[in-house]
């Protein structure tokens, strides 16, 4: 894998990896505080260079936490030190001297096409901390939080999602279609899915629901709430 900008463009199989990755050493960790490394340190000697273009503590929190139980180092960048954002260099420039030195580039932006642009002139991977159109480090970390307390794989469950649709959306929708787990959206018509998402869907022969009127989304929430989840397609032909 290269980079990590949208959960669409990874594969399947390697979305699964991270997870179990994941699974196996938060339990290696259970002994450890949040600053000891992992055994093997597997990412000693290797430098994570993160700028926010917009504000996080999540984020930049556990960006940081990762890279630095993993055994490497964490610089982080400020959008207004750098020449880039007084016009001075290039998205390129830049591009080359984060390539020089580091080892991956964590960029959470408000422009998606900066995204594109720095992972065209970077050598090294770049991880979409958020952007206008897509969060998916938030989604893999959903998925796995979700597997963990329901103790079972995420395409054996129901998902819902209720309000209106955001960058999150988008990638809760990828996600249902990377890990094939059936995804119930309740939003108002006006603030659905973007065509080009529901496109995209449908070019890989998956299927989302979309609830706008109130009184179906209020079922969907109540039915979803029960011990025993139903299918979807039970209150769809009601």
């Amino acid at each position: 894998m290269k980079h990590f900008i949208n959960l669409k463009d990874i594969s399947s199989k390697d979305l699964r990896k991270i997870i179990i990755d994941a699974k196996k050493r938060k339990h290696a960790r259970k002994k450890l505080n949040n600053l000891e490394i992992d055994k093997g340190a597997p990412l000693k000697g290797k430098l994570l260079i993160q700028m926010f273009e917009k504000s996080s503590l999540r984020t930049r929190l556990s960006f940081y936490l990762a890279i630095r139980q993993l055994g490497g180092s964490a610089l982080t960048l400020r959008p207004d030190e750098l020449h880039l954002s007084k016009g001075g260099e290039s998205i390129e420039d830049t591009a080359k001297i984060l390539s020089n030195f580091g080892d991956a580039f964590m960029l959470r932006t408000d422009n998606d096409e900066k995204l594109e642009e720095f992972k065209k002139h970077l050598t090294i991977p770049i991880i979409n901390g958020l952007s206008p159109s897509s969060h998916p480090t938030q989604i893999l970390s959903d998925v796995f939080t979700v597997e963990e307390i329901k103790k079972k794989q995420i395409s054996k469950l129901n998902i819902t999602w209720i309000g209106d649709s955001n960058n999150v959306l988008n990638s809760l929708i990828a996600a249902s279609v990377k890990f094939s787990f059936k995804l119930s959206i309740g939003c108002p018509k006006k603030y659905q899915p973007k065509k080009v998402i529901l496109d995209w869907v449908k070019s890989k022969n998956k299927k989302i629901y979309i609830f706008n009127d109130i009184l179906c989304i209020a079922v969907m929430h109540s039915q979803m709430s029960l011990k025993k989840q139903p299918s979807i397609l039970s209150f769809l032909n009601a």
